[in-house]
């Protein structure tokens, strides 16, 4: 794997006649395939160890039925063995080699601090080539020329708080006035300590950076607020190594964390590093790490040299050095630093090493936080990086929804590449460091600078499979293209858009510089249609030894009349598979193999009235039998994505004068659906286990919803589910809910509703039904008891409702109009409605805030109440009665004229829209812990429906007036349909004789809520805002509401 160079494309296709080829003159380690054993001890630079440590992993015990776990990308862990210094490192590693339990060993590798050494007093030493300013422009100059010095527009202190950032330096101070309310639990692995306290302020400089709040008259963050996690790694020193670093990464796969910050590196490729770094990245985690700072790109004065210093200023050795690990990974996005220069252009810094760059951030006379609660500049790529990590911060904390690989995608759509000093050609000299005397733009520069405002404005190009390829048998490869913004809605242009393919040789230092093939496709383009557009590119022939990959690009028009080129997100390529799809004699050999340094292989194999069965491969591939008809399903898995599947279709006929074979396919295992069968208890019992690569391939082809079909011709009395939590997390990744489709119950679960916490478990969701009598209920369906369980754990609320479909008898009710579904509240002992709409297919849909047991049902001996009989708000008030929403004040009466107060109302809005009470708020002084009505204010408020008379009190017994009722009925209106107030267009002004008695605050409510019929004035065709709403009043606008809303 070169790992200097990034897979920069959408999707690789390697040529089968590639696999062995190396890098010749380059010594990058490679890495053992996944569960190979490797036969030489690594190579290393006795400078860039650890005496008295190396890291070990030990092999996999294999699973009891002698398949691979279908989560075989979780690589088994590795430990840090401590021995003597006196025995050299080499012999320990030659003796764990003979070890049969041993898979690898490497060295532990030293890890630095990246800062220059002018970090300190660097303002008389700066050349006139690179601008300074004023002295206020000096200090915020970073964050003006990355443009996010005004990001109060798209985020908020509010938003900031909820997304974390992992810090791993030396450290926090943690008494910094900028930095205390933002610093979260970490650890301090360097001395086995619970804080991480900086000994050296590299770590508080860049954390200052990241997210500091301002203080002092400074303001030098970029996300203000966002939590830090400090992991100090390095020491007082700067120095550390690659076992900190591990155990940092395990950290945090047990504290999931948003953004993680790496202003260190390493000259040495550590395999159990990039091992950790893969998991961590497969939890949807934005990884950024610095460069390095070893090159010296600028000799004497050049525009660009930053240093007045003799030494520099004299020299006329131009030197790279290769990006710095774990920055040149390709999980990493690898930072360079650039400096202002007077024509306030940008220049690569001196320093910044050039090779796998993905993006530049300013990295000159950085103004941040230092130790001892004031602020000082430094420089390198260092500083550069957290300009990055906040950034994604801001990202995220605008989207949770966000991944990983999507906020690469923005980040790197929106850098400019303009106003960049170009490189020279041929100008370096060739060393061990860097063997080449030439270096691209893009190997400088990457895609460019950082550019806050242009991240939340500059749509990205989302790229997925139209249809399963069958390559290289149809050569003609189709994609469906969308362009998004940053909130994943799809923007309305025209622009055009292309797909393409290019080859380049595997040993190219970069592809984009191997022109002797090029473009091998025939392209396809059209202008986007309302930002989408399906594409179909056919692959031309390309010469041996050479690899190709599919892009997809979209043009940007510019201010000037030009346009600029992006491409879009990287999907995972398929497996190769080496026999294409035909008619063949015999017994056949089929090896799955891939071009990728990790992941794992999936495939899947149908055969006629045979059980179907899935199994995995390692990376490495592996090789199957097959001996009579076959469909074959692969897909990949690499870089958190799965690739589209690919289906392969073989006929074998058996040779002439010989007997059929027996059944094929290697890779042993598999799974196949059990039917329904009686437990111990008589009970009908579905244990349905989709499989995995059928859910990934549902996956891929689902335009809507991914849905789980649990239908059986069995009446079944216990329903369970199981899938593997990443097909959660990816259905929430792609926008899809998940459906479960049973025989009775059809549920569906949105995008992000519950809440998941690794993507290696597994999640069981379970049905079982019974028939028990209900006092003071007649039950129109049976009690379904809903549960749904992590690893075991159960999953007590959901971050968003989950829509279920009960089945019921209307026969076995008076009036279906007055059934609700309720649910068993436990605590109470009650059965507590929570409402429903009714469905033409005998069904009632409710929202499930929790799982609990739950029936439809009509309430007996409902309360007579005389006093509504012939009133004009008597349908309204039965309905919502009969539901469980309202309540008789006895049980004859309602007093539908008496007032409502402000607790009441927001009592029934919680009932009626089964709000939820969301965080531990404690607002309002003059709601006690122990009101009846807290949950319901509280609810209400988090779903933004209600406020305070004041910033510290309800007054939950005062009457609520008309003009309060139609603020809160529109809010409530805009929380069910998730709509925003701007949203609504009414098509007629409404207007009352009293419109001047409406209070301000009060007047655009008044007219949306008379607009959208909630809400009506009086006879008299005023409106009355400051008259006490009437118990039947609030019963009608509800009763409106349900209706407008389901």
């Amino acid at each position: 794997m070169v790992l200097h160079k990034r897979k920069l494309l959408v999707v690789l296709v390697s040529l089968f006649t590639v696999f062995n080829l190396s890098l010749g003159t380059l010594s990058f380690a490679q890495e053992p395939n996944d569960g190979a054993n490797t036969s030489t001890v690594p190579s290393f630079n006795e400078n860039d160890i650890v005496p008295g440590k190396v890291l070990v992993k030990y092999k996999q015990q294999p699973a009891p039925d002698g398949m691979q776990a279908l989560s075989a990308r979780s690589a088994s862990s590795w430990t840090t063995l401590n021995f003597n210094n006196d025995l050299a490192v080499s012999d320990k590693l030659a003796e764990l080699q003979k070890d049969p339990n041993v898979e690898y060993a490497e060295p532990v590798y030293k890890v630095h601090l990246i800062e220059t050494d002018v970090s300190t007093d660097i303002a008389p030493t700066v050349s006139q080539s690179v601008y300074t300013g004023t002295s206020a422009y000096k200090k915020i100059w970073g964050k003006r020329a990355a443009h996010v010095d005004h990001m109060g527009t798209y985020s908020d202190l509010t938003k900031n708080q909820n997304v974390t950032v992992a810090v791993m330096d030396t450290g926090i101070d943690m008494t910094h006035p900028a930095l205390q309310d933002s610093i979260i639990q970490g650890y301090d692995f360097v001395n086995k300590d619970t804080k991480a306290q900086d000994d050296n302020g590299h770590g508080t400089h860049v954390s200052g950076i990241i997210a500091a709040q301002p203080y002092g008259g400074a303001d030098v963050g970029v996300a203000h607020g966002a939590q830090l996690m400090p992991l100090k790694v390095l020491d007082s020193n700067g120095g550390g190594d690659t076992s900190y670093l591990y155990q940092a990464f395990q950290y945090v796969l047990a504290h999931p964390v948003d953004v993680i910050n790496m202003s260190l590196g390493s000259y040495a490729d550590s395999i159990a590093l990039h091992d950790i770094i893969k998991k961590v990245h497969d939890q949807g985690t934005v990884i950024v790490s610095a460069s390095g700072n070893d090159s010296n790109n600028w000799t004497k004065d050049e525009t660009g040299q930053y240093s007045t210093q003799p030494w520099e200023t004299s020299d006329t050795h131009r030197t790279a050095y290769f990006t710095s690990y774990p920055a040149a990974y390709e999980e990493v996005i690898s930072v360079g630093a650039v400096a202002q220069l007077n024509d306030l252009n940008y220049a690569i810094a001196d320093f910044s090493n050039i090779g796998k760059i993905d993006l530049v951030a300013p990295g000159i006379n950085i103004y941040s936080t230092v130790i001892g609660g004031s602020y000082d500049y430094k420089s390198g790529t260092s500083m550069a990086t957290p300009f990055v990590a906040g950034l994604a911060a801001l990202l995220k904390a605008a989207n949770p929804n966000l991944g990983a690989e999507d906020i690469r995608l923005i980040l790197q759509t929106s850098a400019q590449p303009g106003n960049l000093l170009s490189l020279q050609p041929n100008i370096y000299e060739p060393s061990n460091h860097y063997p080449f005397n030439y270096a691209s733009q893009k190997m400088a520069y990457g895609d460019g600078l950082i550019n806050g405002i242009r991240a939340f404005e500059v749509p990205r190009l989302q790229m997925s499979p139209a249809v399963a390829f069958n390559f290289p048998t149809n050569p003609a490869l189709s994609y469906n293209f969308e362009l998004l913004n940053v909130y994943d809605t799809v923007v309305s242009v025209t622009y055009s858009v292309y797909l393409n393919a290019r080859a380049y040789n595997k040993a190219t230092i970069d592809r984009e510089l191997d022109l002797q093939y090029a473009f091998v496709a025939t392209p396809s383009w059209a202008p986007l249609l309302n930002g989408q557009k399906q594409l179909t590119a056919t692959i031309s022939n390309i010469g041996s030894g050479y690899n190709f990959y599919m892009f997809g690009t979209w043009e940007e028009p510019t201010p000037t009349g030009g346009v600029v080129q992006h491409r879009s997100n990287i999907i995972s390529a398929p497996p190769q598979v080496s026999l294409a799809s035909g008619t063949y004699t015999g017994q056949q050999k089929v090896t799955l193999t891939s071009s990728f340094g990790n992941g794992t292989i999936y495939y899947k194999i149908e055969q006629k009235n045979k059980a179907a069965y899935i199994s995995t491969f390692p990376v490495s591939g592996g090789e199957l039998t097959l001996s009579e008809d076959t469909v074959l399903k692969v897909a990949m898995y690499h870089n958190n994505e799965f690739s589209n599947d690919v289906i392969y279709q073989y006929t074998i006929t058996a040779p002439r004068g010989g007997g059929g074979g027996g059944g094929g396919g290697g890779g042993g295992g598999g799974s196949s659906q059990q039917p329904p069968s009686r437990n111990a208890d008589g009970k009908m019992v579905y244990e349905f286990k989709p499989a995995h690569v059928d859910l990934l391939i549902q996956l891929n082809k689902a335009l809507s919803d991914l849905t789980l079909n649990a239908t059986t011709k069995e009446n079944l009395d216990i329903l369970s589910v199981e899938m593997d939590a990443d097909i959660v997390q990816k259905a929430s990744q792609m926008k899809r809910p998940i459906v479960i489709a049973a025989n009775d119950i059809n549920m569906q679960i949105p995008p992000n509703a519950w809440p998941i916490k690794l993507s290696t478990s597994k999640i069981l969701f379970t049905s079982s039904k019974s028939t028990t009598a209900i006092p003071n209920f007649t039950s129109a369906s049976a009690i379904y008891d809903f549960s749904v369980t992590e690893d075991g754990t159960k999953l007590s609320s959901f971050a968003s409702p989950v829509k279920v479909s009960i089945p019921f008898d209307a026969s076995k009710v008076k009036d279906v109009h007055k059934l609700s579904v309720y649910f068993y509240d436990e605590t109470q002992g009650a059965w507590t409605p929570i409402g429903g709409t009714l469905n033409s297919n005998g069904t009632m849909t409710a929202s499930l805030a929790h799982f609990s047991k739950y029936a439809v049902l009509e309430k007996q001996n409902d309360a007579n109440l005389k006093d509504i009989k012939d009133h004009w708000a008597q349908k309204e008030i039965e309905d919502l009665a009969g539901q469980g929403i309202i309540d008789g004040i006895n049980q004859d009466s309602f007093q539908p004229d008496a007032t409502l107060t402000r607790a009441q109302f927001v009592t029934i809005i919680a009932k009626a829209l089964q709000l939820q009470q969301s965080g531990d708020a404690a607002i309002f002084q003059d709601v006690s812990a122990d009101a009846w009505y807290r949950n319901s204010v509280y609810a209400a408020y988090s779903a933004s429906i209600i406020s305070g008379m004041s910033e510290q009190t309800f007054v939950p017994d005062a009457p609520i007036t008309r003009e309060q009722m139609a603020l809160t009925m529109v809010n409530a209106y805009l929380h069910a349909t998730g709509k925003k107030l701007e949203d609504i267009v009414t098509t007629q002004e409404v207007k009352y004789a009293d419109e001047g008695s409406i209070s301000t605050w009060a007047r655009s409510y008044v007219r949306i809520a008379s607009a959208l019929g909630l809400l009506s004035g009086t006879m008299g065709g005023q409106f009355a805002p400051a008259d006490n709403a009437s118990r039947a009043q609030a019963a009608v606008v509800i009763y409106r509401l349900l209706n407008k809303v389901q």
